[in-house]
């Protein structure tokens, strides 16, 4: 048989084969080696295949049948997909044409951060759907100390969201928790945000007693909605919600046009190498830039969540009993109802493009640019504050108004980053003529030797006016000296972080972090010094639990 004469027998394949921009207009190379082929040219059946589509994707298997007429195919015995990270072995991939359904049974999907397994795995455009599926973050082969089970896997592509119904958490092969429905965002660029999932924490605290906490991000990325819940044995409930709303975002980038339709992923193979391939970062994997950081605290400088370009945002607070710290005091209770808080970033200095994607090199480059900005930021709320050790309660209005200067995180060696800020900020009371200011700087250094490895030091000096009726209100220390450092490798990781009061000399607080790392999975066991409390919580390849 011609050449020619096996492309046209199996035309079929080719719509398991990835289209991209650069394919769509000029054929790509088809490299079709097989055993033996037998059967009329309108259903085919050809033994020992192997497919190479592209000079990308390979496909083979050990039986494939063919309906011309029907445009359908059937790939059967060892059926492996590979491109790029991403596995695919099956017992059968079924190819229907006319209907541009794909489907595959007993199926692994195996990508550098995750292993999927599921009984089956059918594609239409724009939608992937998995049964029975069985979720780890562990090789093929290797026994998983934690894994997911779920029902169903939804992944949308039009709305870039994936739904996941009726998941099981085990660890150790015991159910710990059960969830109806899980939803999540798909896409973004890679940075060194970690996303938060509904797993809790489970604590011992000198001020809750035992607890419980977990917390989840929900909504779209250009209007994130959080909420965090504690749940203690002493005091009460502890809540808060809040959501963002970007008004305005200047464009960085020319807006690109609608895909072509003959670019949209067509196939199964294309769906899930669309979804389980994560977009490509500035930086590759294991740059000490995206440093894993396990302290449960915010990072001083986090690079990848600095806005380039400026805007306007709009942030609201509602809690119940959120607790809060103010003049060295541990035991304050705030009720927000609401706070809402009005941001405006604006860059005074030129901005520089930004680097391509997968260019360390220009990333960095693009770090070494001085961008400043200015910060303003105006916030009105209803304010309610309680003492634990006190029988009265304070209850007033503040408006807030802050002005400031800030960078967006510099780069002064290869790994090395700073951060200066300066900011002034003055807060009225509703029935009250006194007022409460302070002017702050500060400036924030961190050096990754690793992705895990890193020291940070950050430095606050304020000066302070007036008084504010509330405690959380009023600064911990006008002189503050924070000093953060993780050490460890793919074994364990220890951690810690001390706020130490240079105008009194004194510890104002401490955290101890160590995470030792198991088959799948990361147990994160927390202390914290200011409110006593010792904390469990997972963490699974960057997500944090």
């Amino acid at each position: 048989m011609t050449g020619n004469n096996c492309r046209a027998v199996l035309f079929l394949f080719l719509l398991a084969a990835p289209v991209s921009a650069q394919t769509a207009q000029t054929a790509p190379s088809v490299d079709l080696r097989y055993q033996s082929l037998s059967g009329p040219l309108s259903k085919p059946h050809v033994e020992g295949v192997k497919l190479l589509y592209g000079g990308e994707l390979s496909l083979e298997s050990d039986v494939a049948d063919g309906d011309r007429l029907l445009n359908r195919y059937v790939l059967s015995g060892n059926v492996t997909a590979h491109e790029a990270d991403t596995t695919i072995k099956a017992d059968t991939i079924t190819l229907e044409g006319l209907t541009k359904r794909a489907f595959a049974e007993n199926a692994l999907l195996t990508q550098k951060v995750f292993t999927l397994r599921a009984r089956t795995i059918e594609a239409v455009p724009s939608l992937l759907t998995a049964s029975d599926a069985n979720i780890t973050t562990v090789p093929p082969g290797e026994t998983a100390d934690a894994s997911l089970r779920v029902q169903s896997v939804t992944l949308d592509s039009v709305h870039h969201r994936g739904t996941l119904k009726n998941v099981a958490l085990y660890v150790f092969h015991t159910r710990l928790l059960t969830l109806p429905r899980l939803s999540f965002h798909l896409g973004g660029a890679g940075g060194t945000a970690r996303h938060e999932a509904m797993i809790p924490t489970v604590g011992v605290s000198a001020r809750y007693g035992t607890y419980l906490a977990f917390g989840s991000s929900l909504g779209s990325p250009a209007s994130p909605t959080r909420y965090r819940l504690l749940l203690p044995t002493r005091q009460t409930v502890e809540g808060s919600l809040s959501s963002e709303q970007t008004l305005y975002a200047p464009r960085s980038h020319p807006q690109k046009l609608a895909p072509d339709s003959n670019t949209e992923p067509r196939t199964m193979l294309d769906r899930i190498r669309a979804f389980a391939t994560a977009p490509t970062g500035p930086l590759p994997e294991g740059d000490p830039l995206l440093f894993h950081d396990f302290l449960p605290d915010a990072n001083p400088i986090r690079l990848f969540d600095t806005p380039s370009h400026g805007g306007v945002k709009l942030a609201e607070v509602v809690s119940v009993h959120q607790a809060a710290q103010g003049r060295k005091r541990d035991d304050l209770y705030v009720t927000r109802l609401p706070e809402v808080t009005l941001i405006g970033q604006l860059p005074l200095t030129p901005i520089p493009a930004s680097p391509e994607s997968g260019d360390p090199s220009e990333f960095r480059r693009g770090l070494r640019h001085l961008v400043v900005y200015g910060d303003v930021q105006q916030s009105y709320g209803s304010y309610r504050e309680q003492l634990s050790s006190a029988p009265y309660t304070i209850r007033e209005r503040r408006v807030r108004t802050q002005f400031g200067l800030s960078t967006r995180p510099l780069l002064v060696a290869p790994n090395t980053v700073i951060l200066p800020r300066i900011s002034v900020s003055t807060s009225s009371y509703s029935g009250s003529k006194t007022a409460y200011r302070y002017d702050q700087v500060s400036v924030a250094l961190n050096h990754y030797f690793s992705d895990l490895n890193a020291v940070s030091v950050q430095y606050l000096a304020s000066t302070t006016g007036g008084d504010s009726p509330f405690n959380f209100d009023v600064l911990d220390t006008t002189r503050e000296l924070d000093v953060r450092l993780q050490l460890g490798n793919r074994r364990l990781v220890t951690a810690g972080r001390i706020r130490y009061d240079l105008s009194r000399s004194g510890v104002i607080d401490y955290q101890v972090v160590i995470a030792p790392a198991l088959r799948g999975f990361s147990p994160v066991f927390s202390y914290s010094f200011r409110t006593r409390s010792l904390g469990l919580g997972i963490e699974v390849k960057g997500i944090t639990f």
